[in-house]
């Protein structure tokens, strides 16, 4: 017997038997026409029918791009109305795989797939396996969407399955997290990966070694805090400048590997306290304390930077500084080199040219990135707006601005993921597509908001493999990003790998000890997915109380108590993710936690459908 990879089409008609008791001859009719138009259709693509069966037909295609476009075509042309209240609807499964041929009969598990997979399909809708869409993704531009990993009925294993994308969800659910981006993300990634690795061929020294036992921050050696610089002056606009400043000092140190940096979150608080740089060291646990003050004098700035021990209140380093506004960016990286020669730190050459390296030497595009910036921190819908017209101002004023487009794509990802695309100006088909294109521009010359965004869209696609590169490269860029330690964790946790995400949750925490609540969140889908579900318990518990308005841990919580055998509990977690989603159903809730493997995403879904989460949404 012959074998050959085939591409398998599968298609039937929604609801026919109900059809045909409403009006046999009218629905024959109209099946055959149907059918009719779909052979002239494959036909045209290469495609040969081998099975028909009633309402339902089996279709092969050497190639998997063409058998997609068979159903492409077959869904924009075929599907149509019986009569003014009815419509016929073919819905599709295409599969990819070996199969036996057996004169004009094809036998084997990718007919079998495709054959169940057809009730996974809406009415007009198409799905896909995961073999199909690894070939198709690259060569075809078509939103598919993971469904996650099913069981199919007779097939031994369980198989990834993807919807391809027609609109916005019908119930209109306000967070979207599932998304299959183009082959332009992928492309870019194993550009920004060979572009790293040429660099590091050339004596660059990696960034990210192992990760060092956990301690606090000053037995791990060199640590800085940087606090605000204070800003002398009443201008709304000066007062952006001069936190930008403190803002691109502590992101050029963060970029040195030896040297411990906390995060900004946490020194704000701190320093609010005004208790002094000595007692700010002994509080975060640093080696060291930068500080200093900003002075408008006419058009000049008078910058006073001194760097502080923190085990006497020395001063170790101190400058003063005047400049005109176009010389702030020579001021930001003296007082870095100020800083690495008072602590004696040995920089690779790499991690100097980051350093020297300016997205920008233009004030007044980087002054309208820093707005940008400020608001985009807000994470509102009226904030993203408003920020997105000072970050096409930056780049209106300098087109090669990598932070500014990087910033512009996760306005227009975050507009996506929660639904507030009209806020600027696009819909929830274009919303993504926009994100990608700023992206694209920002990895020309990537920093590490760059990497975590596209870290972040490819992990919400199930794309692992590139999420992680994506965040290893965030990493790299930064050592000292939060951020990039929290999307590294969450892509090995949702991997399936959650020992391993865990020690950059609790690196994250330390670097930032005032952590955001989502964070307790993260370290808590660690602790569930090894099954330890008392301490997931508790850091779900956590984030709910230091943030209510977020009431997404109480689904994993409500799980980890029915894991426990609280029941009672569990319910009143349930009650309270129901209470803040009322449209909540399992197949749209995967998106939120978009695990690799099948038995990671029962443990969630499993408890949650016996405390009576529906399957699908609302009619």
């Amino acid at each position: 017997m012959q074998r050959v990879l085939s591409a398998i089409l599968a298609l039937d008609i929604v609801d026919y038997s109900l059809h045909m008791g409403h009006d046999d001859e009218a629905t024959l009719a109209e099946l055959k026409r149907l059918f009719d138009r779909v052979v002239e259709i494959v036909g045209r693509h290469d495609g040969r029918v081998f099975g028909e069966a009633g309402d339902g037909m089996l279709v092969a295609f050497a190639s998997p791009v063409q058998a997609l476009r068979s159903a492409l075509e077959i869904r924009a042309q075929v599907n149509a109305p019986l009569e003014a209240t009815e419509q016929l609807h073919i819905r599709q499964a295409l599969s990819l795989g070996d199969v036996i041929v057996d004169g004009d009969q094809l036998y084997g598990d990718a007919v079998n797939i495709a054959a169940r997979l057809q009730s996974l399909a809406e009415p007009g809708g198409i799905v896909a396996c995961g073999a199909f869409h690894e070939q198709v993704r690259r060569h075809v531009a078509a939103d598919f969407r993971s469904l996650g990993r099913r069981r199919l009925k007779n097939i031994d294993m369980p198989v990834e399955v993807f919807r391809l994308a027609t609109g916005p969800p019908a119930n209109g659910r306000r967070r979207r997290l599932a998304m299959a981006l183009t082959a332009l993300v992928a492309l870019v990634l194993v550009t920004a990966i060979a572009t790293y690795r040429m660099q590091a061929d050339t004596g660059a020294e990696s960034q990210v070694g192992h990760l060092a036992a956990l301690a606090p921050l000053r037995e791990r050696g060199p640590a800085i805090a940087v606090t605000p610089f204070e800003g002398l002056g009443d201008d709304a606009r000066f007062r952006v400048l001069a936190d930008g400043i403190v803002e691109d000092i502590t992101t050029d140190l963060s970029k040195i590997q030896q040297l411990q940096v906390v995060a900004r979150n946490t020194t704000r608080a701190v320093a609010r306290e005004n208790i002094g740089p000595r007692a700010i060291a002994s509080s975060l646990g640093t080696s060291h304390v930068l500080e200093g003050t900003i002075r408008a004098v006419g058009d000049k700035f008078r910058i006073n930077a001194r760097l502080v021990d923190g085990s006497d209140g020395r001063t170790v380093w101190g400058e003063r500084y005047d400049v005109s506004r176009h010389d702030i960016f020579s001021v930001q990286k003296d007082i870095v080199d100020g800083v690495v020669a008072a602590m004696a730190l040995n920089l690779s050459s790499d991690e100097r040219r980051r350093i020297a390296r300016r997205d920008t030497t233009n004030l007044a595009a980087y002054e309208n990135f820093r707005s940008g910036i400020q608001l985009l921190g807000e994470k509102t819908p009226e904030a993203l707006a408003e920020a997105l017209v000072h970050l096409q101002a930056a780049i209106a004023i300098d087109p090669d601005y990598a932070a500014a487009n990087a910033a512009i794509g996760q306005v227009y990802w975050w507009s996506w993921v929660y639904g507030w695309e009209d806020s600027v100006g696009e819909t929830w088909e274009t919303a993504p597509g926009r994100a990608e294109e700023y992206l694209q521009r920002a990895l020309l010359e990537p920093n590490a908001v760059a990497y975590r965004l596209a870290a972040d869209m490819n992990l919400y696609a199930r794309r692992f493999d590139e999420a992680l590169g994506f965040a290893q490269l965030a990493v790299e860029h930064d050592p000292n990003d939060v951020a990039g330690h929290i999307i590294r964790a969450e892509t090995l946790i949702y991997a399936g790998r959650p020992t391993e995400g865990r020690p950059w949750v609790e690196l994250a925490m330390r670097l930032d000890p005032l952590f955001p609540a989502y964070v307790d969140f993260v370290l808590g889908m660690s602790y569930f997915g090894e099954g330890a579900f008392e301490e997931a318990a508790a850091q779900f518990e956590l984030a709910l109380q230091r943030n209510p308005e977020d009431f997404g841990p109480a689904a994993p919580l409500a799980a980890a108590l029915v894991h426990l055998g609280r029941l009672d509990a569990a319910k009143i977690a349930f009650d309270t993710y129901v209470a803040g989603w009322p449209e909540a159903n399992l197949d749209e809730l995967v998106d939120y936690w978009p695990f690799q493997h099948l038995e990671d995403e029962e443990r969630l879904t499993g408890p949650l459908r016996q405390l009576g989460l529906p399957q699908s949404p609302p009619a």
